[in-house]
């Protein structure tokens, strides 16, 4: 298996973006738009997961311990922040793959998205964005190509979010099986989405 990564700032003053890898998981993790210190959300939801994963084998990986150690690492965010006040409301979008030695687990909250694209036919999945524009376009009210329009496109309907009262984000999981070589898996954040449809990426 072979890996990539690129990340660039853009038009943007700070990048918010943090990604990170193990053996056998992928994770991308960007601090919310519009609230501070993203940054520091994103780069602790993304370090936490990895390091969490790194004390079980690979073969002990679930999707339910994965579901389990996000919801542990969303009540430590809330911690942290009920003991440095100034860190209350930080958060961030959180995606990874895990590849287990049975499936790929494909899990996320937010707007960052992951694709399995079969390179031989160009067929492929996505995440389903958690934002108003990707609830709507689930529910069949707008079509994908007139979601980035749309006046509310990049509000987060899901998101990982420090809060004093410990609400957790859930976990959206989907499973793969018989994943090889033929694949590409694929993470990125919205900086990607606002920019090329799938059409688009899917041909690049």
């Amino acid at each position: 298996m072979k890996s990539f990564c690129y990340s660039h700032t853009g038009s943007r003053s700070n990048n918010e973006d943090y990604k990170g890898s193990s053996d056998f998981i992928f994770v991308l993790c960007d601090g919310v738009g519009g609230l501070h210190n993203g940054e520091i959300a994103s780069k602790m939801v993304c370090t936490s997961i990895i390091e969490k994963t790194a004390l079980y084998k690979q073969n002990e990986i679930t999707s339910g311990l994965i579901k389990n150690l996000v919801n542990e690492v969303q009540s430590e965010l809330n911690q942290k922040a009920q003991e440095q006040h100034e860190l209350m409301g930080i958060g961030t979008t959180f995606c990874a793959v895990v590849f287990t030695d049975k499936e790929l687990i494909c899990a996320h909250i937010g707007d960052s998205r992951i694709y399995v694209i079969d390179t031989i036919t160009s067929n492929y999945w996505r995440t389903t964005d958690h934002s108003v524009s990707g609830e709507l376009i689930k529910s069949g009210i707008i079509k994908n190509s007139k979601s980035r329009k749309h006046p509310m496109a990049n509000q987060l309907t899901r998101a990982i979010q420090a809060n004093p009262e410990n609400a957790l984000a859930e976990t959206e999981i989907q499973l793969f099986k018989n994943i090889d070589s033929r694949y590409l898996i694929f993470l990125c954040t919205d900086g990607v989405n606002e920019v090329l449809q799938d059409e688009d990426l899917i041909e690049i």
